[in-house]
């Protein structure tokens, strides 16, 4: 590996591959992790399994997990041509990390949602979402009441953003780009 000044990385072509590949098992083990929590924090509805069943789980998540994040990272992909053998851009990250973060988002607010509906969020709640709902009274009681689900969740959110910005300074990127 060529290394430039301090902990960073040159930007070559075979670090960026380097990078996108670290970027996509990142992302991947975010959602696998957040998948985890969501049995952890609904164990009483499934019931106690075993270690193996457990894993058995999360392996056939891997399949949506794959999807999920290549979809994510297809911008990353499309600007790749565009690159001069410089650092992308500080937006080029939000490109996979606004929509990872709220994906994320989605399957934390499943940790609790499914405990009254047994059934993953999907399209159903965006009318409590408008104005027309009553989300805003609702949001200080869940926040109050589900408080373990708001703090892991903002744990999780805040460790995939800071690896991300980790990744992102030791391969070379500039926060001013």
């Amino acid at each position: 590996r060529e290394q430039t000044a301090g902990n960073r990385v040159a930007c070559t072509d075979n670090n960026l591959a380097l990078f996108f590949g670290l970027r996509l098992l990142w992302a991947l083990l975010a959602l696998l992790i957040a998948q985890l929590l969501f049995y952890l924090f609904n164990i009483r509805i499934f019931g106690a399994v075993g270690f193996r069943q457990v894993l058995a789980i999360l392996l056939g998540n891997l399949r949506f997990g794959f999807a999920t994040v290549a979809l994510f990272m297809l911008p990353y992909l499309l600007i790749l041509p565009f690159r001069r053998r410089k650092p992308l851009p500080l937006w080029a990250d939000l490109l996979l990390l606004l929509p990872m973060v709220v994906a994320l988002g989605v399957n934390v607010a499943d940790w609790a949602y499914f405990q009254f509906t047994y059934r993953r969020i999907s399209s159903d709640i965006l009318p409590y979402l408008t104005i027309g709902g009553d989300m805003g009274n609702l949001l200080p009681l869940f926040l109050r009441d589900y408080w373990p689900v708001v703090v892991s969740g903002i744990a999780l959110l805040s460790l995939f953003v800071l690896l991300g910005l980790t990744m992102r300074a030791i391969f070379g990127g500039r926060s001013g780009d």
